[in-house]
């Protein structure tokens, strides 16, 4: 019993990679809680983006979703070792910077296996992590959605003189990560209409597994 529940509780640390992050323990040590507030992007309809006539779309061959970057984006990839075993989950992510602005969308495939423990532990796992590993960011804010009918995270992260807005979706066993980043002193009414408009333009599907019929 004990060995099992330790090999869960391994399963659980190792849960979430995206953006380079893998997931860790989901909740804060004590010592190092900050108040958070709900994230809010009020904006205008006349201030968005047309984005279908102004920016570019991407739609990368055999992808499951879409979004509209305001011009070509950069990709990289990531092979981030998945800890206590002996593989790595790979992320794939495009950017690009305009007027101080870097917008950018990771992706993630999980294991089935690994969604068990509910949309909502996945993304404020992933969320923590996210924080972590930008330069042990602090979390400004976050706040429970749901987009396009997916579960979803807004969030925001400061760390030095960077803050990060966006928001992490689980659709199916994909996680992504749609987010803008600014300098700190980038007021927010600078950006929350491009932000807007990316999110927008953000279009997921989710992938099916096909199983081989047996006869």
């Amino acid at each position: 019993m004990k060995n099992k529940r330790i090999k869960k509780s391994t399963l659980f640390i190792a849960l979430l990679a995206m953006g380079g992050l893998v997931l860790g323990n989901v909740f804060a040590d004590n010592a190092k809680k900050v108040k958070t507030e709900e994230v809010v992007v009020a904006v205008e309809q006349e201030e968005l983006v047309d984005y279908k006539k102004k920016w570019k779309k991407l739609q990368e061959e055999n992808s499951n979703f879409t979004i509209y970057f305001p011009g070509k984006a950069v990709k990289s990839e990531i092979e981030m070792p998945i800890p206590g075993e002996n593989k790595s989950l790979s992320i794939t992510k495009h950017s690009f910077e305009k007027e101080g602005i870097t917008y950018s969308i990771s992706q993630a495939t999980l294991p089935q296996e690994w969604l068990k423990y509910g949309p909502k532990l996945v993304l404020k796992g992933a969320l923590k992590l996210i924080a972590k590993h930008s330069g042990d960011a602090d979390i400004a804010g976050k706040t429970d959605n749901n987009f396009k009918n997916f579960n979803s995270l807004d969030y925001k992260h400061v760390s030095g003189d960077k803050q990060a807005v966006g928001t992490l979706i689980l659709c199916g066993s994909e996680v992504y990560t749609v987010e803008v980043e600014t300098a700190h002193h980038m007021d927010e009414s600078e950006y929350s209409a491009q932000l807007k408009s990316f999110l927008d333009s953000f279009h997921p599907e989710v992938i099916v597994a096909k199983t081989e019929a047996t006869g």
